[in-house]
C-alpha cells in the first residue's frame, strides 16, 4: 500500500500566496546571525515533508505555520547551545548566567548556580560573575530571585 500511495505524491508542491507571504515575512524578520544560517533552506525542505505527511496537495498557511514554529524552535536551540567564547572562568559564568536567565527568569541564586554547574569553576568565580552582572546593571535581584535586565 505504501508504494501505491507514494506514486500519488506530486513531484512539486505549489506554495499558495498566503503561505508564501508568511514565509517571506518571517525570512525578512530574521536577525543577521550565524544562528540563522540555512534556516530558510531547512524551511523549504520542511514545507514539502509537512505537506506530504498532512496529505496536502500544496503548501498552505497551515503547513507554513507549523514549519515556522519548527524553525523558530531550531533558532532558539542554536542560540542556547552555542559554545561560549570567553577568556576566563568568570566571563564564561557571566554568559552562562545570562543564557539561563533568558530562559528561566526569576530564578533563585541557588537554582542558577546548580543548573549552570557553577561549582565546576568555583563559588568565588560564580559570586564574582553575579557581582559583575549586577554592577553592570545586566542582572538585578528582586525578592531573592535573579532577573535579567532588558536592554533599553
Amino acid at each position: 500500500m505504501a508504494a501505491s500511495h507514494a506514486g500519488a505524491v506530486p513531484r512539486r508542491f505549489p506554495v499558495d500566496d498566503e503561505a508564501k507571504a508568511a514565509f517571506e515575512k518571517w525570512y525578512i524578520a530574521l536577525p543577521s546571525s550565524p544562528h540563522t544560517t540555512r534556516l530558510d533552506t531547512l524551511g523549504r525542505s520542511l514545507m514539502v515533508l509537512f505537506a506530504v505527511t498532512m496529505n496536502k496537495a500544496q503548501v498552505d498557511a497551515e503547513v507554513i505555520g507549523l514549519v515556522l514554529q519548527v524553525l523558530d524552535y531550531e533558532f532558539r536551540v542554536r542560540i542556547a547551545t552555542d559554545p561560549i567564547d570567553a577568556d576566563n572562568a568568570i566571563a564564561k559564568l557571566e554568559e552562562k548566567i545570562r543564557r539561563y536567565l533568558r530562559i528561566h527568569p526569576d530564578s533563585s541564586v541557588r537554582n542558577v548556580r546548580r543548573n549552570i554547574n557553577a561549582d565546576r569553576q568555583g563559588i568565588w568565580a560564580f559570586q564574582h560573575a553575579i557581582e559583575n552582572l549586577t554592577k553592570s546593571h545586566e542582572v538585578r535581584e528582586v525578592n531573592k530571585k535573579l532577573r535579567l535586565v532588558e536592554a533599553p
